[in-house]
């Protein structure tokens, strides 16, 4: 019986050798990083506690409060709102609620505003008025720069009299307890601020009389 000589198709085999199907080299993989591999367990505990969570009536509630509250707090900060407007609100006082540092406290008539305020016994109200017209005298005296914008630690820096600079953190003291601080602020810690004022006061004015003396 004779041989019969058959020749590969070498058309074909190259067609298989691209094509991959019996290329059984194994691929070398590098193994994840310690951070991916935390990541990925972070990630994984994250969705076990979704998963359970939203398992449950209540779960869902709380996870719908919680997203509610976040995209609050993303608009907030978006349109930069104050959180203290937002939970306690504000109330307009015309000219005693413009904002000391947007406004020219010299601009304003501290001895009408704080008797309107005393009438009212807005004690809070009157600190505030009675603070603001302090560092006007003491701006009026050149002692301090008055700047809008400037803290109340600033201002502390700029006084060199170490008995203002005593007096001056008291009544910053008393105007941040009563105006920041959501307390009650009744009479008597309205004169505690009265009488530091009038201490720096009294020293702002010392040197005027020594020089119209002269």
């Amino acid at each position: 019986m004779p041989v019969e000589l058959r020749e590969y198709d070498t058309d074909k085999l190259k067609e298989l050798k691209d094509s991959g199907d019996f290329d059984y080299v194994e691929e070398k993989t590098e193994p994840p990083s310690l951070f991916r591999r935390i990541w990925n367990y972070f990630i994984s505990m994250l969705q076990k506690i979704f998963n359970a969570a939203t398992g449950t009536p209540v779960g869902k509630v709380l996870i719908y409060i919680g997203l509610g509250v976040l995209l609050l707090v993303v608009i907030i900060k978006l349109l930069g709102i104050n959180p203290r407007d937002v939970f306690y609100g504000t109330s307009d006082k015309g000219k005693a609620e413009l904002d000391f540092f947007e406004e020219n406290i010299h601009d304003l008539d501290f001895d009408q505003l704080l008797t309107e305020a005393l009438t009212a016994q807005d004690y809070k109200l009157a600190i505030r008025l009675t603070y603001l017209k302090t560092l006007k005298l003491l701006s009026d005296r050149l002692l301090v720069d008055w700047e809008a914008g400037k803290t109340n630690y600033e201002y502390l820096n700029e006084l060199k009299q170490a008995a203002l600079r005593s007096s001056f953190k008291t009544l910053s003291y008393h105007f941040d307890y009563a105006w920041y601080g959501d307390f009650d602020v009744d009479e008597d810690i309205y004169k505690l601020s009265m009488q530091e004022a009038e201490k720096i006061a009294a020293k702002a004015l010392k040197p005027q009389i020594k020089e119209e003396a002269a």
